[in-house]
């Protein structure tokens, strides 16, 4: 679950992904408060099925050989001063990465070979553990204006996550 103030109370969410923001990010009036935001779009996708969609699934997925996930937020606006990719994982792993990358796909269609390539580093997750939120430091890309990650893993034995539709 994941908690989030805004000026007058507080709203629970749940979700399985979220994008924690800080900042003065209620431009009217220009207070600081912190803002969960789910995913637009999220899909997973597969090197060794590279024609096929994964949009709907409910897990998403990272490993070393043949996955990766790509997720999509709305711009929060303002000025930015924390952002946090929140995942809860469904099955451990290691070395697991959000990288920056562009928001021109669609989360029904989207595959391995019509997916955007991976821009810089966004953050870097712990080590998952299953049952857990893990969260990657993503203010630099936030603040520059990204909103879509692509997902990767430099391990093998790979990481599973709840997407938006879990």
């Amino acid at each position: 679950m994941t908690f989030f103030r805004r000026a007058l109370g507080s709203v629970l969410i749940i979700a399985s992904l979220a994008l924690i923001v800080s900042g003065a990010i209620d431009p009217s009036p220009a207070i600081g408060v912190t803002n969960t935001s789910t995913p637009i779009a999220d899909a997973r996708i597969n090197r060794l099925a590279a024609n096929a969609n994964y949009g709907t699934i409910s897990t998403l997925r990272a490993d070393a050989d043949d996955y990766e996930s790509l997720i999509s937020f709305n711009p929060p606006g303002g000025s930015i001063t924390d952002a946090r990719l929140r995942i809860y994982i469904t099955d451990p792993g290691t070395s697991l990465s959000a990288y920056a990358t562009t928001a021109n796909w669609v989360e029904t269609s989207v595959t391995w070979n019509l997916a955007p390539p991976a821009g810089a580093l966004a953050g870097s997750f712990p080590t998952a553990v299953t049952g857990q939120w893990i969260e990657a430091n993503v203010t630099s890309a936030v603040a520059s204006g990204a909103v879509a990650f692509r997902i990767r893993s430099a391990s093998s034995d790979g990481v599973s996550f709840g997407s938006r539709e879990n």
